[in-house]
């Protein structure tokens, strides 16, 4: 179905102020038994224009997935922690996530999804990530 999407988002590095976003935007939401998808666009505001973004839910996991200008597939399992590539077109790192915290309250008609994880970039620069998405029907008007 179609979807109102909203991200609240903070990034927290070593040695840096926090980053906050917060974004609204129209998506897509597929709800079935064992697997939940939520899908948009990014914009100019997130730095990610041309990139699909796709979060799917597993009663064991959460994956980030991005296609177009950046390539990646993120895999979230709490106390796990998983190795993928970022690949921005001109070069990919390597990135390390482990699972903090992964809580879905999300039903036929959306809801929210609460996920938390530690990142490592080229087993280097470390930080930790939250995101509140909730995703709302969208509403046509008549």
């Amino acid at each position: 179905m179609e979807a109102l999407i909203s991200i609240k988002g903070t990034q927290t590095y070593e040695d840096q102020e926090p980053e906050h976003m917060e974004l609204v935007t129209e998506g897509t939401y597929d709800f079935q038994k064992n697997r939940i998808r939520i899908g948009y666009e990014e914009t100019e505001m997130t730095g990610m224009e041309g990139v699909t973004t796709t979060f799917e839910i597993r009663p064991d996991s959460v994956t980030l997935q991005r296609s177009g200008a950046v390539i990646s597939k993120m895999v979230f399992r709490n106390g796990e922690r998983m190795d993928s590539l970022y690949d921005m077109g001109f070069g990919a790192l390597l990135m390390t996530v482990c699972g903090k915290k992964i809580a879905a309250e999300l039903g036929k008609e959306g809801g929210k999804l609460e996920l938390e994880y530690d990142i490592e970039v080229e087993h280097a620069a470390k930080g930790t990530n939250r995101y509140l998405i909730e995703v709302h029907p969208k509403k046509t008007v008549q």
